[in-house]
């Protein structure tokens, strides 16, 4: 099955989301969360920056093809004094859903639905819906029938366990994917992919902490 010309935060949306109503399935700071993470990997994926111990370096100053994650280079390069992964996570998260709704909404993948009720947040449903769930649907072929994972996909595998919404991989496959997704993401992920993971996973469980605090 081809990879949809799809960004790593851009799968991820539509993962987290129900590809008819456009309605999340975490809650909107988790989502954020994973999001932020996906934007990170995207630098990661790009070779832009770099990860270990926790902290982000910065190893190519040259911008990417994407404004969205050209931004967030700058801003890691303009604080630089900030390098710690989870501080990151948390400052991305409190705009990641909209920009990547944005970036989404701009190239013609999405359009915005408001409710009539005020209090109620703006939906962003797929065009194409057979777009939406080709992520998931790839992802749990491949976790099915035990075949490696590229990178982008295992990251991508790899955020959706940190922020809960794997289960919707595994929803109607052999009880035995769950345990190989789980085995691909402790043996296949390169070190600072897998600290990526890690952290996002933490950060996540932090604001659960706080919210229950």
């Amino acid at each position: 099955m081809a990879r949809a010309v799809l960004l790593l935060a851009d799968e991820y949306f539509f993962s987290t989301h129900d590809a008819a109503s456009g309605r999340r399935r975490l809650s909107e700071h988790t989502a954020a969360l994973g999001l932020a993470g996906a934007l990170l990997g995207e630098l990661l994926l790009s070779r832009k920056i770099t990860i270990t111990g926790g902290q982000i370096t910065v190893i190519d100053l040259r911008p990417p093809e994407d404004p969205l994650v050209g931004t967030i280079l700058r801003q890691l390069v303009g604080d630089s004094e900030v390098t710690d992964v989870r501080d990151w996570l948390r400052y991305l998260a409190q705009n990641t859903y909209e920009l990547v709704a944005k970036r989404l909404l701009l190239a013609g993948r999405v359009h915005r639905q408001t409710s009539w009720q005020p209090w109620r947040q703006a939906t962003y449903p797929p065009n194409d819906p057979n777009i939406a769930v080709l992520t998931a649907a790839r992802l749990t072929t491949r976790l099915t029938r035990h075949e490696p994972l590229t990178t982008p996909d295992a990251v991508l595998a790899g955020l959706m366990v940190a922020t809960g919404v794997e289960k919707y991989l595994v929803l109607d496959a052999p009880a035995e994917v769950s345990g190989y997704l789980r085995q691909v993401l402790a043996t296949a992920l390169p070190p600072p992919f897998a600290e990526l993971i890690d952290e996002t996973a933490a950060a996540v469980g932090d604001a659960v902490l706080s919210h229950r605090a």
